[in-house]
């Protein structure tokens, strides 16, 4: 008898969509697409660099936003997050904050290579992936990645991913999504700074 395979795993929110059943009937409304997502990953970015803050400062400042923000790669703004929180939830314990923030940072982190395939793919013309001969399609068009990106390409040049306008706009309104959870919490470490006492300056090493 024949081994049963196990059912394929459901998608999380954040995982790649299936390969595009049609492309889009003009660039532009890939490129639209596009422009709309990352706009909206970008103001996310805001709102975790006010979070930053929060954890850092107790408040919304330009000093730890920006060099939230001077940070050059995601992975890295990550960890400077991780690293903030980790002191916050020390000094002022909250099993319920820091449950919510694991969520938020697991969310940013995972939803952030999708952004990275949108901002690093380029607009080309449709290939039906069940195509042996992968004949491109004039007529339609459709997000691979670029041909730069060999990560995402195999050695006959065949993309990783295929995404219509429909997709790119599911990735942006997960994005816009995740908006409302920081900017909560932000608001949450805020307020709780303002109700709690200063904090004791730190001591000064070799005693001075």
């Amino acid at each position: 008898m024949p081994k049963k395979m196990p059912p394929p795993k459901p998608l999380a929110a954040w995982d790649r969509r299936p390969w595009a059943e049609k492309g889009d009937p003009s660039p532009e409304a890939v490129y639209t697409s596009v422009g709309s997502a990352l706009s909206r990953w970008e103001r996310y970015e805001g709102i975790l660099a006010i979070l930053f803050s929060a954890f850092v400062t107790g408040g919304a400042t330009q000093a730890a936003s920006r060099a939230y923000v001077a940070v050059r790669t995601f992975e890295g703004r990550a960890q400077m997050l991780r690293a903030a929180t980790e002191a916050y939830f020390a000094e002022f314990p909250d099993d319920e904050l820091q449950s919510e923030f694991k969520i938020i940072l697991t969310n940013a982190t995972c939803f952030s290579a999708r952004r990275n395939d949108i901002a690093h793919g380029v607009v080309d013309h449709y290939i039906p992936k069940q195509w042996v001969d992968a004949m491109a399609l004039d007529y339609a068009y459709a997000l691979y990645p670029s041909y730069a990106s060999f990560k995402e390409r195999d050695l006959a040049n065949w993309p990783t991913y295929c995404m219509s306008s429909l997709d790119v706009d599911y990735f942006g309104d997960e994005f816009l999504r995740l908006n409302s959870p920081a900017a909560t919490l932000a608001g949450r470490i805020i307020s709780r700074a303002l109700e709690k006492p200063s904090r004791d300056k730190f001591p000064l090493p070799f005693g001075g």
